[in-house]
């Protein structure tokens, strides 16, 4: 997770956004070979925000590790008063139950 200064910022900003946030969240490989679930807020003027990235290597790609992230993601979004409008990832054949 981010240090604490830039995720109250983040945190800051999508608050602000009286429209809501596009949650984007995917799976990744990085240069280490370490599987990421990276989730990404899109606020409603365009702006990027790395909300956070979880290193899952020694899960399973499961339907329901999947769900848990999504709850989780929601669960921190109405604690942090975030309004989110929808998710959008491109693992379709992972999320079609989540």
């Amino acid at each position: 997770m981010c240090n604490k200064t830039l995720r109250q910022l983040i945190t800051k900003s999508t608050q602000n956004d009286k429209i809501g946030v596009t949650v984007v969240y995917d799976r990744w490989t990085n240069i280490k070979q370490e599987h990421l679930f990276g989730v990404i807020f899109i606020t409603s003027t365009g702006k990027t925000l790395i909300w956070d990235a979880k290193d899952i290597s020694d899960e399973r790609s499961k339907t329901e590790n999947v769900i848990d992230y999504i709850k989780n993601i929601m669960t921190e979004a109405e604690k942090n008063k975030i309004k989110i409008n929808c998710f959008v990832t491109d693992s379709a054949c992972c999320c079609m139950l989540a």
